[in-house]
């Protein structure tokens, strides 16, 4: 199986058990927002744990989460996944409830795995074997975001774009490409796309497939991956 592809039905769950097929179906939102390096370990440490009590498995994850991008990037814990002294007076409340967990999992109830998404993977020269694909969109403000994620080097950087930025990184890669699918896929976005904002989450699922689509034949259509990165990430 591939180091990249390993998570499948990424849900919120009390239980993370690897099914007879090899494949991991439990597994928490939150692990599948952090790169592929994180994510590997926890596959083959955390992911193979034995069924435990919710109480013992919340306390093992609670480790996991305190050494998580989520956790750092709050600046709950630091670079060494230490909590910060500011934090350890309020570490429950008073009915023993971990806090910080309960503010990021507050924090994930707006971020949506995209149930569709694929990995699509191809060779570069001088970069070697690449993938990418939209794992996620958010709500944020009353506008979406899409998670775009390019794996390459054994590891993985990850962006949130809207669509306005979606369609920015387009319309520059059409300019200089000839790049008949990326074009025909995007006439799909168009014809879907409704007048007016709309943040139900039937539509943006919808939404989030077909822009995937654009990104992968970006990724098939583009003649270098310093083109590729350099569109998504500038």
């Amino acid at each position: 199986m591939n180091d990249w592809t390993w998570h499948y039905d990424p849900i919120t769950s009390d239980s993370e058990a690897e099914d007879d097929d090899g494949v991991f179906d439990n597994v928490p939102l939150w692990l599948t927002l952090e790169s592929s390096n994180f994510q590997n370990i926890w596959k083959h440490s955390a992911g193979k744990r034995i069924h435990q009590s919710i109480q013992e498995r919340r306390y093992y994850e609670n480790i996991w989460m305190k050494n998580s991008q989520i956790f750092k990037l709050n600046g709950i814990t630091d670079g060494s996944g230490n909590m910060n002294e500011i934090y350890k007076h309020i570490l429950t409340d008073n009915s023993g409830n971990n806090l910080f967990i309960t503010n990021i999992e507050n924090k994930l109830k707006n971020i949506y795995a995209n149930k569709y998404s694929k990995i699509q993977i191809r060779h570069f020269d001088k970069q070697g074997t690449c993938g990418i694909q939209i794992s996620h969109f958010k709500i944020l403000n009353n506008r979406a975001y899409y998670l775009i994620k390019l794996y390459y080097s054994n590891t993985s950087n990850q962006i949130w774009k809207s669509y306005t930025e979606i369609k920015i990184l387009y319309k520059k890669f059409i300019n200089n490409n000839q790049c008949i699918y990326t074009k025909s896929s995007w006439k799909i976005v168009e014809g879907r796309k409704q007048l007016f904002r709309n943040i139900s989450t039937d539509y943006l699922i919808i939404k989030t497939y077909l822009l995937e689509r654009v990104i992968h034949d970006i990724f098939y259509e583009c003649e270098s991956f310093t083109e590729l990165h350099s569109l998504i990430y500038t």
